[in-house]
């Protein structure tokens, strides 16, 4: 039984009531749904391949680390530089995209942490977080016994692109004390 019918036998067999949600995630763990599994297709070098051929297609100039299937470039968008990194997770089989936004000022943690949660409920893709006392930004996107297209990553980056630039300089001008919660909050609307 591959990865695949193992997750339609248990979802079908729940949601038509011939299994319970117990019997279910049984069904499921008794297949040895991994990703590690024998039958199971790697696709991650293609993933990252794909990657790559999606930035050369907008001529994005990015720096390859293939040992560790990743990119890093930076793009300028209305006003602030905004780093990037993606990497392919052969782990996890997930494009993850990865921003540094700002740093988050001292005495000012409390106020940009509710400002991230407010971003995080408001936001269609991805999510902020803090860590070391910067704010990023992240995306995931799933590619388990899939392949990605090029369309698919370009949409990615785009999303991403717009969150981010319009968020980073509205994060540090909070964070500088330039604008208010209740101005930060507008952004949304």
């Amino acid at each position: 039984v591959s990865n695949a019918e193992a997750i339609e036998k248990s979802i079908v067999g729940f949601t038509t009531g011939e299994l319970t949600k117990e019997q279910a995630l049984d069904v499921y763990l008794e297949e040895d749904v991994s990703y590690s599994s024998k039958d199971f297709v790697d696709n991650t070098e293609k993933v990252y391949n794909t990657i790559c051929d999606a930035l050369d297609s907008i001529d994005y100039v990015y720096e390859r680390e293939p040992d560790h299937l990743s990119v890093a470039f930076s793009v300028t968008g209305d006003d602030e530089r905004v780093g990037y990194s993606i990497r392919a997770s052969r782990e996890y089989k997930t494009i993850k995209l990865t921003s540094f936004l700002c740093d988050v000022q001292p005495g000012t943690e409390d106020k940009m942490l509710y400002a991230i949660n407010y971003a995080n409920n408001n936001i269609t893709m991805g999510s902020l977080y803090i860590s070391d006392g910067s704010i990023f930004y992240f995306s995931n996107l799933l590619f388990a016994e899939s392949l990605i297209s090029k369309e698919s990553i370009l949409d990615l980056f785009r999303c991403s692109f717009d969150i981010c630039d319009g968020l980073n300089d509205k994060l540090i001008e909070l964070g500088e004390g330039l604008i208010s919660i209740d101005d930060f909050k507008h952004i949304f609307n």
